[in-house]
């Protein structure tokens, strides 16, 4: 099941400002749009009245998403990458009907996508086309009164684990596991082993969304997006991608282990 996640975020970018929050037919409250932001992610039709918070687990599940986070909501705060975060007020998801439950989308860069009726920040009630709203993920995980469970429903970890050299030196072969997995979390590279602009520009974003550093999405492989990525990887910080190079080493081998590092 191929999901593409740009046309999840594009419906529900594309309802800003004119949509107004209702949960009386015709729906138009979280669970409806996350129900059709997703089926326009996987290419399905469905009936939005036949999902809630209570069960689009099922739907989520039945087309390629897993279940990569489940508990108490503040501990999915630093989470980034594409996915719907299912909240409840209590230990599960059986507790979540009506106005104690929750769902919205995050996106790599921490940002959470959501219909509500009331401002998230200040709990007012919003005004005629103002349902669809988008906050920091991690802060609204900190504001919402939905504290006790949050699942998030997502891409498992690639299953794919490269067998990389391990030598410090980045060729077409490392670049393009680089492309590979930088796809598999959200992004639209052409696979071809070149560390072009669109690559990096992609690989600036991802490290934005994970470190929260604030680097120049220039797609210019310069000394701030190395120490950044020395960062991530736990090599020392200079800036300097060396030949050969521990950041690149280090590199290969989160690329061979198949899990998700960025």
């Amino acid at each position: 099941m191929t999901i593409n996640w740009t046309n999840a975020v594009n419906w529900y970018k594309s309802n800003i400002g004119n949509q107004t929050y209702s949960q009386n037919p015709p729906r138009f409250d979280c669970s409806s749009s996350a129900t059709l932001a997703f089926a326009s992610a996987v290419g399905i039709t469905v009936d939005t009245v036949n999902y809630s918070t209570l069960n689009l687990a099922d739907l989520f599940a039945k087309n390629g998403l897993t279940k990569v986070y489940s508990g108490p909501t503040a501990g999915a705060k630093n989470w980034r990458g594409y996915g719907f975060a299912l909240m409840s007020i209590g230990n599960d998801m059986s507790s979540s009907a009506g106005d104690n439950g929750h769902v919205g989308l995050i996106t790599p860069d921490g940002s959470f996508y959501n219909t509500t009726a009331t401002d998230w920040l200040n709990g007012k009630t919003f005004l005629k086309n103002n349902a669809v709203q988008v906050a920091p993920w991690s802060v609204y995980t900190t504001v919402t009164r939905l504290k006790a469970h949050t699942e998030i429903w997502a891409v498992p970890e690639s299953a794919v684990k490269n067998n990389l050299v391990v030598d410090g030196y980045d060729g077409i072969a490392t670049w393009k596991a680089v492309q590979t997995y930088l796809n598999s979390i959200g992004y639209h590279l052409v696979v071809d082993g070149i560390p072009g602009v669109n690559t990096i520009k992609a690989l600036q974003r991802a490290l934005n969304a994970k470190l929260g550093t604030k680097l120049v999405i220039d797609g210019i492989a310069g000394k701030a997006t190395w120490s950044a990525l020395q960062k991530l990887l736990g090599t020392p910080v200079d800036g300097v991608k060396s030949k050969p190079s521990q950041m690149i080493m280090a590199l290969q081998k989160a690329l061979n282990s198949g899990k998700n590092w960025i």
